[in-house]
């Protein structure tokens, strides 16, 4: 039996959509600082959060290191998301069980990002 065929499209697309999910507070966290005047530094990468600490106001910068460890959190969490996923695929878990499972994942990413 293929893998797509134990696995209903909701699955697969929670694939997708736990990825962008992940990177939605990186998002978040680089356009806040650039309207706050702050210009985003390619080259310094992670150091960046740190240097925009004078530049912005005090509670914009919690809200972007706040952003910064949710986004660090989905992109530690998302392979381990995935393997389940395609491991309930290929050990022929219920299609609802998968789907369920799936969608409260995603819900209770969305509700800690």
């Amino acid at each position: 039996m293929a893998l797509t065929t134990t696995l209903t499209s909701d699955a697969l697309y929670s694939i997708t959509y736990a990825w962008a999910m992940a990177f939605a507070p990186h998002v978040y966290k680089i356009v806040s600082i650039s309207l706050a005047g702050y210009k985003w530094d390619n080259t310094a990468g992670r150091s960046n959060i740190g240097k925009a600490a004078g530049t912005i106001p005090a509670d914009l910068h919690a809200r972007a290191q706040r952003a910064d460890m949710a986004h660090a959190n989905g992109q530690e969490s998302f392979p381990l998301f995935v393997a389940a996923v395609l491991a309930a695929g290929v050990a022929g878990v219920d299609r609802d069980t998968v789907s369920s499972a799936t969608k409260l994942y995603l819900g209770l990413r969305l509700l800690f990002s």
